[in-house]
């Protein structure tokens, strides 16, 4: 099967479409947005069992976490999980 041969006008147009998906980038509306409070609390420290967190620092092995409702504290990493 031969392949067909594209017109300049068609590479020109094609280059042109590129450009333009490139300058505008993706859509902003079809963009996943992400999770504000991407873990929670696996285990039951401080009673927050569950809980949704999200990490501000970490090291090695702990990590301070900060709830939904604004209380931050110094954690283990185990002891968090991703949803």
């Amino acid at each position: 099967m031969k392949k067909k041969l594209r017109t300049s006008e068609e590479r020109r147009f094609d280059a042109s479409l590129k450009t333009a998906i490139m300058r505008l980038g993706t859509n902003p509306a079809t963009a996943a947005k992400p999770i504000p409070y991407p873990y929670y609390l696996a285990w039951d420290k401080l009673g927050r069992k569950g809980q949704r967190c999200k990490i501000i620092r970490q090291t090695t092995r702990t990590a301070q976490v900060q709830f939904e409702d604004g209380f931050t504290s110094v954690l283990n990493r185990q002891a968090i999980r991703r949803i």
